[in-house]
């Protein structure tokens, strides 16, 4: 089994996930069911709520949910030269380009 970014599940994990309302969930991985193709295992969340349901290929660890929650801006491209202007007079009278 493992999560949305490739990374291999084990029970006893941190992870973060979205609930099907679209709430953020947070919690440690336990009791995974490796033949389920519906909520594989149970998410025992913080906070003395309930555990809930979850699909581990939903999930993030949480050392990766936070990169893929704030992905890191791209770089930059540096600013390329601008080429000289052709006068159109120049090309009507046959003068080549940069001689």
């Amino acid at each position: 089994m493992h999560y949305k970014n490739g990374r291999e599940a084990k029970a006893g994990d941190p992870v973060i996930t979205k609930d099907y309302n679209g709430n953020i969930q947070v919690g440690i991985l336990l009791d995974m069911i490796p033949s389920s193709t519906c909520c594989n295992a149970t998410l025992n969340r913080a906070a003395g709520l309930f555990p809930i349901g979850v699909q581990t290929d939903q999930c993030f660890h949480a050392e990766d949910g936070w990169t893929a929650l704030n992905p890191p801006s791209p770089p930059t491209q540096p600013e390329l030269p601008q080429a000289a202007p052709v006068a159109t007079a120049d090309v009507q009278a046959g003068i080549p380009i940069g001689g």
